[in-house]
């Protein structure tokens, strides 16, 4: 067994998460057990649809068209099949396709229906509106077909550029990374609630996200103070990509005698009750070094969704509705994390802390409708 698989179950027994070992899914990416949806012709969302339908009013009378390009069918956030579905949910009697795009030959392309999606073999020829996320739309201009959606659509809005320089075309208007951070989706939301409820938080820290240089798990570990945790653990999630800074961290973590578990990438569902079940999520996320002056990072909504103190790096997008509910720290000043740790763990240690913290005004149907609301008003629908 290697020392991450070892991790990971020595992690599951001490916090009572035997469930898991055995599991042939427990380091699988959301996609995987759903890959299968790439190639159906259909698949049903029922429950999905029935959850969003309880918190949207329906307007039977708006009858455009509206292509999501490059949202993932595999997750029910805002960026996968949520936003899709939030929009045929409010407008029953719009066309809403989304297509899931990774720059190759051929996109996978959907119509989302009124209980799932469908598969669709071409697109219509134009849109009134498309709502584009990353490369997506320099992907459709390599393509002929996709070329001609493109230019023959009304408008063309790019949500999510990740603050990428090459991503800044063939769009109409571009979001800024402070507009698109979405919070969790409400299944995530309300897993999280009942195992808070129904179980104790522990004494855990966690740093999640693939290990390599851009998300600075290294530098984080070799300028914390270890005395300043010895009261906690620390668990480290996500995809090893690079084995060597991996290495490193481990290197680190061995010579300050930090108690952690490195854990590597697990199940989303087992991530999930890891955030629900810690008490402080650290980011340590710097989108720089890769090109980037600006970054949200899914975790962070996940986090503040698990009701974890989070405590981010200041290059880290943090959002207005979040602003009251993170704590910042900034690597380029010395000691400034080991300072930021320890308010955070006064914080923690409050009586009541985690019912009366300010988790953010924001959820994902609110966030849902006033993204809506302003791509509708750009392109004048």
């Amino acid at each position: 067994m290697n020392r991450t698989n070892k991790d990971l179950s020595d992690f599951l027994e001490k916090y009572n998460l035997k469930k898991w070992e055995g599991n042939a899914d427990i380091r699988s990416l959301p996609k995987q057990p759903l890959l299968y949806r790439l190639e159906s012709d259909k698949f049903k969302e029922e429950k999905f649809f029935e959850e969003i339908n309880k918190n949207c009013i329906p307007d039977f009378d708006k009858k455009c068209s509206i292509l999501c390009a490059h949202f993932s069918p595999f997750v029910y956030e805002f960026e996968g099949l949520g936003f899709p579905m939030f929009l045929k949910s409010t407008y029953p009697n719009a066309k809403i396709h989304m297509s899931y795009d990774k720059g190759g030959v051929n996109a996978y392309n959907f119509e989302v229906l009124s209980d799932g999606t469908i598969k669709k073999s071409q697109f219509l020829e134009k849109y009134d509106l498309i709502i584009a996320r990353s490369s997506c739309l320099i992907n459709m201009m390599r393509r002929k077909q996709d070329k001609k959606i493109v230019e023959k659509s009304k408008y063309k809005i790019n949500i999510k550029t990740m603050s990428y320089k090459p991503n800044y075309k063939y769009a109409d208007y571009y979001f800024e990374e402070e507009d698109c951070c979405p919070p969790p989706d409400p299944f995530y939301v309300k897993d999280c609630d009942k195992i808070i409820k129904n179980t104790n938080k522990e004494n855990l820290i966690v740093v999640s996200g693939t290990l390599w240089n851009v998300k600075n798990q290294l530098s984080l570990f070799e300028a914390l103070d270890p005395n300043i945790i010895k009261k906690y653990e620390v668990v480290i999630m996500g995809p090893e990509r690079d084995k060597e800074y991996v290495r490193k961290i481990r290197e680190v973590c061995d010579l300050k005698k930090i108690k952690y578990y490195l854990i590597g990438n697990v199940n989303r569902y087992l991530a999930l009750e890891i955030k629900a079940l810690s008490k402080l999520s650290i980011i340590s996320m710097d989108m720089r070094i890769f090109g980037q002056p600006k970054g949200y990072p899914r975790t962070l909504g996940e986090s503040i969704g698990a009701k974890c103190l989070t405590l981010c790096n200041k290059p880290v997008t943090i959002p207005d509705y979040y602003k009251e509910t993170c704590i910042v720290y900034n690597q380029e000043i010395k000691n400034d994390i080991n300072i930021k740790i320890e308010k955070c763990l006064k914080m923690i240690e409050t009586e009541n802390f985690f019912n009366s913290h300010n988790w953010g005004n924001q959820d994902f149907y609110k966030f849902c409708n006033v993204l809506k609301e302003k791509c509708f008003q750009l392109g004048e629908i």
